[in-house]
């Protein structure tokens, strides 16, 4: 194969490249029946930009990063990105994943809180308690689903674990018009403590008393206002506080926004050191030891609002040598639009992959009530080209295997979502529209 240049046509074996100038993609065609089989491009081809703001916390030791509902969640240390795990799912907005609260090396999502809901004057309520589920993304990136009878209201991260808030069995009605009442539903607490492999689904046994109270919040990292008065403390460690003050430099070309310097501060207030971080603001910071890890939103050259993309530096500074170490530079991570380096291959394809051979897998005991047996399951191929395939034998077919291969990443290795290889296969083969053995190849049987 010979490259040219963008905008020429080269020719292969199997096909074109096909380029489009107007953008920065090349598709390759198969010559026989003129069907698109890849599609890539150079040098890369951004995630698409969405208009959601990031959520950003700290557990202590590391960030953990979210862009948007049913996103990636990224875990960011003191080396750069160390894991991210695939929470995505269904389709429909309602029922995304969202983070929500982190503990020691975990991090927790959880699916929107209901709706209001409302009834006409006097008329009783639905029994029905909502949709929800929890999934818990470990520091390696692998990803625990938890199902629950019920929606989720709200999650909390306390010392002994998380704390659940989902709608309870109680209601009240409080007038809302002339014709409809607002259902107050109560609360039901759950506790799953932080070490403790969770459960499949959320029962009685994780529940808490009646009447229990979360205590009040104490997030060590959470953030003051950063306004021009709202300088102050930022995160406490065991023994050190960070502090953050203005620059004695103004920002850049007369800007109005901020020039923050952050300082590490012993249990008598001394200043250990001090570190001026620039033009922006911080976005979130951990603390653990010695060291804090910080994201800095810069503001572009040109004014834009405040909802508008804004490139993220993610830093790490020690108190105990001074140092600092530019962990993840702006662009590389964009915490505001993309929550993931700018490269094709999606930092949570290795977990999205292994859920979709674990679901698989689980419903291996359904082809043996068919009467299928030898039902193996796989991973084939790197991304882009990786492949979940399910073999069998069936006694209709017999020297041969049945097989589906269902591809897990598009032309472009982004990820498809849910794919599943056995969907309505059973109800083929019990409507015995399988296909002959003599298509077979190589002792194989597509369906």
């Amino acid at each position: 194969m010979r490259f040219l240049r963008p905008g020429w046509l080269i020719e292969l074996d199997s096909g074109l490249w096909a380029v489009d100038t107007s953008q920065p993609v090349a598709a390759v065609l198969d010559p026989r029946d003129g069907r698109v089989r890849r599609v890539v491009s150079w040098p890369a081809v951004p995630p698409p930009a969405v208009h959601a703001r990031p959520v950003v916390l700290g557990d202590g030791t590391s960030l953990w990063v979210q862009q948007e509902s049913g996103g990636p969640v990224v875990r960011i240390g003191t080396d750069g990105i160390a894991a991210a795990g695939w929470v995505g799912g269904p389709t429909d907005h309602a029922a995304r994943q969202r983070l929500a609260a982190c503990g020691p090396g975990v991090a927790w999502c959880a699916t929107p809180a209901p709706e209001a809901e409302y009834v006409r004057r006097g008329e009783q309520p639905r029994t029905f308690l909502g949709f929800g589920q929890l999934r818990r993304v470990d520091a390696d990136g692998r990803v625990l689903t938890v199902a629950m009878d019920r929606g989720v209201q709200a999650l909390h991260a306390s010392p002994q674990g998380l704390l659940v808030a989902a709608v309870g069995d109680g209601y009240g009605l409080r007038r809302w018009d002339e014709t409809q009442d607002r259902v107050n539903r109560d609360t039901r607490w759950y506790l799953l403590p932080w070490q403790e492999e969770p459960p499949r689904s959320l029962t009685d046994e994780h529940a808490l008393p009646q009447g229990f109270e979360p205590p009040p919040a104490d997030d060590p990292s959470s953030l003051f206002s950063q306004d021009l008065r709202g300088y102050g403390p930022i995160a406490r460690g065991a023994t050190l506080e960070w502090f953050t003050q203005p620059s004695e430099h103004p920002p850049a070309a007369g800007r109005s926004w901020t020039r923050p310097v952050v300082s590490a501060r012993d249990t008598s207030q001394q200043v250990l050191a001090s570190w001026d971080l620039g033009d922006g603001w911080i976005e979130a910071v951990s603390a653990c030891g010695t060291r804090l890890v910080a994201a800095v939103a810069r503001r572009p050259r040109t004014w834009t609002p405040r909802t508008a993309q804004h490139p993220v530096d993610v830093i790490a500074l020690d108190a105990s040598d001074r140092s600092r170490t530019d962990l993840l530079p702006a662009g590389s991570l964009d915490v505001s639009e993309h929550c993931r380096p700018l490269q094709l291959r999606p930092l949570e394809a290795d977990s999205y992959a292994q859920q979709m051979l674990q679901e698989v897998q689980e419903r291996a005991g359904r082809w043996q009530q068919v009467g299928a047996r030898d039902v193996e399951h796989r991973l084939t191929g790197s991304w882009p080209d990786t492949v979940l395939e399910l073999t069998l034998t069936v006694p209709e077919r017999p020297g041969v295997r049945l097989r589906r291969r269902v591809p897990l990443f598009d032309e472009l290795g982004r990820i498809l979502g849910p794919q599943y290889p056995d969907a309505h296969l059973v109800d083929q083969y019990e409507a015995q529209m399988l296909p002959p053995v003599d298509q077979a190849r190589d002792g194989f049987l597509d369906v």
